[in-house]
């Protein structure tokens, strides 16, 4: 007998991208090995644990709320150079934006966390950026974000929306 259902794989009935995105960013600047990667995600699930948080990012998401209290209190121990670059500034043009994580992404030992909607509602890590596209360390799979593909000031489903103030540029 042969079962035409394929197996649900690890993250498709949870949405801890914005948890991946931490420990992505965490090993991609500092190079960590698979115990530190377990000691930053323990102490994550347990601070969201204790801050009654865990079930509903579990089921729910994580909102930038969230995903920003984590690394003010969790992740900034672990991740000490982290800015939110574009926090007070008003929304850039996708273009400018794009400028700033290609200019970021070019030393070294940096990524950004990006935070996105429209096609998809996700938190994923970039690692290196050209005028065209920037490669991602993904949680979910997703290699690439190609620029024609996104945007930062239109509401358009068909495009990645990425939010400039919820963007984490990281460096070592």
């Amino acid at each position: 007998w042969r079962c035409m259902l394929s197996p649900l794989m690890q993250g498709e009935a949870d949405s801890l991208c914005g948890i991946y995105s931490i420990l992505n960013a965490y090993k991609t600047v500092y190079k960590t090995t698979d115990d530190e990667n377990q000691n930053l995600f323990e102490e994550m699930i347990e601070f969201l644990h204790k801050k009654r948080l865990l079930k509903n990012v579990i089921i729910n998401g994580m909102l930038f709320k969230h995903l920003n209290f984590v690394m003010d209190n969790i992740g900034k121990k672990y991740i000490p150079n982290t800015s939110l670059y574009w926090r007070s500034y008003p929304n850039p043009n996708t273009r400018d934006f794009w400028k700033s994580v290609k200019n970021h992404l070019s030393k070294e030992n940096s990524c950004v966390i990006l935070s996105m909607t429209g096609r998809q509602d996700h938190y994923t890590v970039g690692t290196f950026a050209t005028d065209k596209s920037i490669r991602l360390f993904d949680s979910g799979g997703m290699k690439i974000l190609r620029y024609i593909d996104c945007t930062t000031t239109v509401l358009d489903d068909s495009k990645y929306i990425l939010y400039p103030a919820q963007t984490y540029f990281i460096s070592s």
